[in-house]
Order: structure tokens, then sequence, then C-alpha cells
């Protein structure tokens, strides 16, 4: 009954269990013990128990590779059929080997205890559990998975100690290798200074006199190396193909409205301001003496293009815009500022060279021009004025041009950079009393 039940594979194993209620996580059927009376050892303690389990003293455990390689089994006596049959020393050689390599597994994920009693935790032992149960059915038939556990408890220690010499051994033998090719570059070397021909001849023979370095047991250095690759392969497609261990990636996708949102900005090109809408200008250009016709790009405003004050009129609003000349074009330029509180100032004749407030309103330039002039500044910025001129409601003007314009009275060779500097330099109640000072002398 034990060879069949096990020779035939999991067909027959399947068609003589019957069905279970409960499902585990990890999709195995959770088995009851009402449904498998044969199976002696379904608890520990049935086993600890057994007269059989309990070893007598001064007596030697039954161990060695002979006996399994046998079919003899002598550690594992506890596992079973459903029909209470203790499984042979094959069966048990293929539980331990699946042991082997998911500590392999364990190994190189960095999470391989130094004690499987004290040291493994709930993530090594579900996954243990799940790998151990899938591969051998039988492992099933007990309480709390404890023929797995007692497994891992016999055997673990013993695997974590050998693996680890193993491992040692290897470095040892990567080291002497990559020693021997330096030495045989050294030689080579050697050889081609000195010219020495029979060197090649010598170190051949020395290599072949010499026996070569192999383990004791080169199947045991060979099995491991290939349940390294397996364990790799194996343990890490089953944990990831169990619905347990599966992580579903983030879904980073996002929602229609917003894709096509995006993808409406994006053909869009990068976001930029919208331009200003250009006003065709007319500029009268008025003079003392005469009146000649100037162009200038269209502009919401512009710099003065003649050697009095001129005036911007926009076609579309119909205002008049002052228009002051820059300091590039080398004229003595009258302050308009000065004895601007005097009572007589307003009984004064106009300067001579700028445009009076009653000349007439002289015609229209013929043309806008398309070039502009040097003198021209960039499009929408008028020309800095020293002093800034006083506004027409005091009480609209700024702090810092109020106290502009006594500081200017007071220093009439001054500039504007040293204001700033002298305006930086005073507290706030000096520029109120400036202010108070402008707002008394303005009414």
């Amino acid at each position: 009954m034990q060879e069949g039940m096990f020779g035939a594979g999991s067909a027959a194993l399947s068609q003589s269990l019957p069905g279970a209620s409960l499902t585990s996580p990890t999709g195995m059927m959770i088995r009851q013990r009402e449904d498998y009376p044969k199976v002696p050892f379904w608890r520990k303690r049935d086993w600890l128990q057994n007269p059989k389990a309990v070893q007598e003293p001064g007596k030697r455990v039954q161990r060695g590779g002979t006996r399994a390689a046998n079919g003899i089994n002598v550690t594992m006596r506890y596992i079973t059929d459903t029909d209470g049959n203790v499984i042979d020393g094959y069966r048990a050689s293929a539980i331990r080997k699946s042991l082997r390599l998911f500590c392999i597994f364990l190994w190189n994920e960095h999470r391989a205890p130094k004690s499987w009693k004290r040291g493994a935790d709930a993530w090594v032992t579900e996954r243990y559990y799940a790998w151990m149960t899938s591969r051998h059915p039988e492992l099933q038939f007990c309480e709390d998975n404890w023929w797995a556990e007692q497994v891992a408890v016999d055997n673990y220690s013993q695997w974590r100690r050998k693996y680890i010499s193993y491992l040692a051994k290897e470095e040892k033998k990567k080291l002497k290798k990559n020693k021997n090719k330096e030495k045989k570059k050294k030689s080579k070397k050697a050889q081609k200074r000195s010219g020495i021909q029979d060197l090649t001849l010598v170190l051949s023979d020395q290599e072949a006199a010499e026996p070569s370095v192999q383990s004791e047991d080169d199947s045991h250095d060979t099995i491991n190396q290939l349940e390294e690759e397996e364990s790799a392969q194996a343990v890490s497609a089953f944990l990831t193909s169990s619905p347990l261990y599966t992580i579903e990636p983030w879904d980073n996708t996002p929602p229609p409205a917003a894709s096509s949102a995006n993808s409406s900005h994006e053909s869009a090109g990068p976001p930029a301001k919208k331009p200003r809408l250009s006003i065709d200008t007319s500029v009268v250009c008025v003079e003392s003496s005469h009146a000649r016709h100037e162009s200038l790009p269209s502009v919401n405003a512009a710099a003065s293009l003649s050697h009095g004050e001129t005036s911007v009129v926009s076609s579309a609003s119909g205002e008049s815009l002052p228009a002051y000349d820059t300091p590039d074009d080398g004229r003595d330029v009258p302050n308009p500022f000065a004895n601007m509180w005097d009572s007589e100032v307003q009984n004064q004749e106009p300067v001579e060279g700028t445009a009076s407030a009653s000349a007439p309103a002289a015609e229209p330039c013929a043309s806008t021009a398309s070039n502009p002039t040097p003198s021209t500044k960039a499009a929408g910025k008028r020309p800095a004025v020293w002093p800034p001129p006083p506004s027409k409601d005091g009480s609209k003007a700024k702090p810092k041009d109020l106290c502009a314009c006594i500081w200017a009275d007071l220093n009439p060779n001054g500039t504007k950079k040293e204001f700033d500097e002298w305006y930086k330099g005073i507290s706030q109640s000096a520029r109120a009393k400036y202010i108070k000072g402008a707002a008394m002398h303005t009414t």
C-alpha cells in the first residue's frame, strides 16, 4: 500500500483523500481529524506518547545515508499516509531536499535564522508550510503542520552549519585560483625579461606532479550548487505564483478625463502669456517754431521723437499721454519742478523749446513707421524721469515720489542715485516729515 500510494503520483493520492470543506490561504485544504481515523500521529502528543518514539538511555540513534539510500526511514517515522503506513526512506530524502531548497532561498533573501525554534518568524514559517505541503501533500495529515515543523527543527541547524562551511571552502577556492593566475602572470613577465626558454617546461612539470585540489566529497559540492540554482528558481516561482504572496502592482494609470486633459495640454505646448493687443497710435509732434511729422511702431507708448515735449494720442481711447525726452538727446532741459511751489510760477512764460499748454493742436503724422528710432525704448515702457513729476492728485502719489520732489528742489544738482542712498539712510519719521511738507506745499 505504501509503495502504491506514493509511487502512483498525486493522482492516486488525491483519489484516496476524502474531500474537505475548508481551504487555507495558500490554497491547500485543511484536513480534519475525523476524516482520517487511520493516521496514528495526527497530534504531536500522540507521537510523544508512543513508546517507539522514546529513545532508550545508552542506545545510539540509528542514522546514516546508507539506510536512506536503501529506502529505510529512520528519523521521520511519524509521517504516514492516510492508511497509517510510514513513508519510506526515499520519500524522507525528498522531504529533506525540499527543506534544503527552502533554506537556501532564505539564505539568499538574508532571512535565514540562526536557530529554527528561536529565530523563525511568521514570515518564514508561513511560506515554509506552504512550500512543503505543496510539494509533499502527506505533510497535511497532522495538526498545525507539526510534521513539517519537526522536519525543520531536526535538520535546519545541521544544514546551516554545513552550508556555511561549504561557502567558506568555495571562497578559499576562488582566492587560490586568483593567486595562481597572478603567479602565472608574474612568471610570464619574468620569462620575457630573463629570456629563459625552459621555464615553461619546468612549470608544466610541477603542475603535472601536483595533485588536483578537490574537496573530500565532490558530490556534496555539486549537489549544493545544483540545489542553489534550483531553489532560486523553484521557491521564488512558487511564492510568486501563489495568490497569498503575489503583490499586485500599483496602478498609476490616470482616469480617462485626466488623461484626455493632459494630452490636450501636451499637444498645446507649454503655457505662455497672452500678448498684449497692439494699438495703432498716431504721434502729434509739436514744436515752438515748426512741426515735423514722425512715426512710431504699433506700441502702447513711445519715447519722445522731437526736441520739444510730445504727446502720444491713441486712436482707440483718444487719450493723450505725455512723452519725455531721453537723456541721450544732449540738450539742456530746464527743470520743470524748479520753483514749483512759488505763487508766481503760474504767471511765468513758457520755456523756449517746450510745448505750450495753449498751443494749437498740431496735425497728426502722416503714417506710422515700421522701424523704431534709436531713441525708442522697449515696447510698452516709457523712459524714467528724474525727478518724478507731481501727480494731479497728491493723495495718490507714492511717498518716495513726494520725498523725491522735495529733495530735488533742495538739491538741484543731485542725481537719482544720490537720492536713493539718502532715502535708504533716513528713518521713517524723517520720511513722514518730508511727505507732510510735500502735502503742505501742494495745498
